[in-house]
């Protein structure tokens, strides 16, 4: 089943869920003793006078026949009685009555460094990679043992926080089960005005013994579903498989965990000679709103927003292109060709093409060659462009913008 269609499953449970609810407040409407045993006995008659005095349409199949009547929405009802955006705690990526999931490879990816910059961002209602939060307490669940989150948090400038950022160990929940435990932790954040929990990691928190069993990782999200539907936001953290995958598939276990999710971000490391604290997220949202694939970068102030994946690509692969050709390649006074410069830039052959056609698209670069075997197209910088000064590369240092 793919990701899709659990969602598809997962509207249809919600759907259900939310005409027993309607049929419930349907039962509320009256505080007529004789009206309400009338209609708890599916009395035609009653059931057709009280809904019809609040507006609302009864299938015509199951009044009076001892079954509960199914409410239907129409589009103009389902439009008034919802916004046209999500409450969103962070913009494009997470809200109230949503479940956004992150996924990244064990230790590698940065998935609870990502996760606490956020919380750090919620909690002052700052723009984080360049999008706006709502200010937002926090509940955040974790496997790790004191000691060590203690680190990620002062990594994060979170260590001298108080109430509004409460942290639950695995060591303190090993007593009660994973529904209750959930259950409990979203009563007591919705009844203390907290917006957010954080499951970090839900293999490890849940408890569930095979992650490839479906069912057992339904029943480990239903709880975060129920949280959910009362209003908070859920992010919940998950390891990736071995091998990796496209966002959606690359999450360790079934396909149910991701299927109820509503915002899935793949965090990674890029591909190439990139810096070790750049990260590419990519995501799989019911949102249109959410971007497809951004690349952000960890500095000494935190997480910063870079770009979209292409613009960021094509903007460093000019920075090296610019950086070699400008530093001289000296088997060739007339420049180095293109596969000489696949090679020396560790960068792939269609990035480094891309690069050298911005370069001629800013008539920074002069070719030479036909490009033809024994006579391969080189590449100069012009004179007035080669901004080069030493120390990039092991030689030069790029000294303004490419």
């Amino acid at each position: 089943m793919t990701v899709r269609e659990q969602w598809d499953l997962d509207d249809q449970r919600r759907q259900a869920r939310a005409m027993q609810l309607a049929w419930a407040q349907a039962l509320e409407i009256s505080r007529d003793p004789g009206e309400i045993e009338s209609i708890l006995a599916h009395d035609e008659m009653t059931i057709r006078a009280v809904l019809g005095r609040n507006g609302v349409t009864v299938s015509e199949s199951v009044v009076g026949t001892g079954e509960p009547a199914i409410r239907y929405y129409t589009a103009r009802e389902i439009a008034a009685m919802t916004s046209a955006e999500p409450s969103w705690i962070w913009r494009a990526f997470a809200a109230r009555e949503a479940i956004t999931e992150i996924d990244g490879r064990i230790k590698a990816a940065g998935k609870t460094t990502l996760a606490l910059y956020l919380v750090g961002a919620l909690l002052e209602g700052e723009l984080f990679l360049g999008y706006p939060t709502a200010k937002t307490k926090v509940v955040y669940l974790t496997e790790q043992q004191p000691g060590p989150f203690r680190a990620a948090l002062a990594s994060a400038s979170l260590e001298q926080r108080e109430d509004e950022l409460r942290v639950v160990f695995r060591r303190d929940m090993a007593e009660i089960a994973w529904a209750e435990l959930m259950a409990r932790v979203a009563a007591d954040a919705l009844r203390d005005g907290f917006g957010l929990i954080v499951v970090d990691t839900l293999g490890k928190l849940s408890g569930i013994r095979d992650e490839n069993d479906a069912a057992q990782a339904a029943a480990a999200m239903a709880p975060l579903q129920d949280a959910a539907h009362d209003g908070l936001a859920v992010i919940v953290i998950r390891h990736e498989r071995k091998g990796g995958g496209e966002v959606g598939e690359s999450g360790r276990g079934s396909s149910a965990f991701s299927g109820d999710a509503d915002v899935i971000l793949q965090l990674r490391r890029p591909e190439g000679n990139q810096p070790r604290t750049r990260r590419v997220i990519e995501s799989l949202s019911r949102y249109s709103s959410t971007p497809e694939k951004i690349v952000v970068e960890l500095t000494a102030e935190g997480y910063v927003l870079l770009g979209e994946a292409e613009a960021v690509a094509l903007a460093d692969g000019v920075r090296i292109v610019s950086a070699l050709i400008g530093g001289g390649f000296e088997r060739n006074e007339f420049g180095p060709t293109l596969d000489e410069l696949v090679e020396a830039s560790e960068l792939s052959r269609p990035t480094v093409q891309r690069a050298l056609k911005e370069l001629q698209h800013r008539q920074q670069l002069s070719v030479s060659g036909k490009g033809v075997k024994g006579d391969p197209k080189r590449y100069r910088l012009q004179e007035k462009d080669s901004a080069l000064t030493n120390g990039l590369l092991g030689r030069n240092e790029w000294n303004g913008a490419p």
